[in-house]
């Protein structure tokens, strides 16, 4: 018989030994509306069906009961993607250029052919994802190849994907950036922006907390991506630093202002 989807999102929630209240902690749906979720008192959202199946890594047709499959890594990183920047299927499509559906088509799961994975790398340049984050086997699979990852690759069906590369080293030269500043697109990363959407600041993505900074450090967050580790920590250091100066000089400006007021009143 199958199972009805409240009963399908209480046993994976289960399955993962977490609380309805650890749940929330983690994806920022109430408490309350993943119960009357669990106990089928309300329907289930959208949302939190995308959730479940991005974040615990089953597809929806599963969490519908159609069908069992796990979700294929690559497909839900990209998914993942899609859910954080809250793009549709045509700014996706926009982005990878081609139908977001196509993807599907290279992804053989525990099969990982050499034009497969030349379309992989393709696609994290294109977004700019860490490649170890689209497949367990994937990074095993590029040691193997080797540099005759890079050979060959214009005989292949897979030409038309990277006629955007000036030659072979300019392929090789942004997939090496790519290992160095691509994002790292993880279930725990895709749970804390989904938290942060279910907050009342509505409609989050990285995109938008970043527009509402000042001019003058929205070209310092861009630069970022492409700093080494070492600069990042400094720079996080001494903001630190700077955080708790100002808040020793916020106490000492309070201690005097009611050491003044009381001043005033003795007199």
């Amino acid at each position: 018989m199958n199972k009805l989807i409240n009963e399908v999102i209480t046993d994976i929630r289960k399955k993962h030994k977490l609380s309805r209240k650890g749940l929330e902690s983690v994806s920022g749906f109430k408490e309350r509306t993943i119960g009357s979720y669990e106990r089928g008192e309300s329907r289930v959202s959208e949302e939190y069906i995308e959730f479940m199946s991005l974040y615990f890594g089953y597809t929806e047709d599963y969490i519908h009961d159609v069908s069992s499959s796990l979700l294929d890594d690559g497909i839900r990183t990209i998914l993942m993607y899609k859910s954080i920047y809250n793009y549709d299927n045509e700014k996706m499509s926009e982005l990878l250029g081609f139908d977001l559906t196509d993807y599907v088509d290279f992804v053989k799961k525990n099969n990982l052919s050499r034009d497969n994975i030349h379309f992989i790398l393709h696609l994290a340049i294109k977004l700019n994802i860490n490649f170890y984050n689209l497949g367990k086997k994937l990074p095993h699979q590029v040691q193997k190849l080797k540099k005759g990852i890079f050979n060959n690759y214009l005989n292949s069906n897979m030409a038309k994907y990277f006629s955007e590369y000036e030659n072979i080293n300019d392929f090789e030269n942004r997939l090496n950036e790519n290992l160095s500043s691509g994002l790292e697109i993880t279930p725990e990363y895709y749970a804390n922006i989904i938290k942060k959407r279910n907050q009342p600041k509505e409609n989050y993505t990285p995109i938008s907390e970043a527009n509402e900074l000042p001019d003058k450090y929205k070209e310092i967050i861009e630069l970022l991506p492409f700093a080494p580790d070492s600069f990042i920590d400094t720079l996080i250091e001494k903001l630190k630093t700077l955080k708790e100066t100002q808040q020793l000089w916020k106490n000492y400006s309070l201690y005097y202002l009611i050491r003044n007021i009381k001043s005033v009143n003795h007199y």
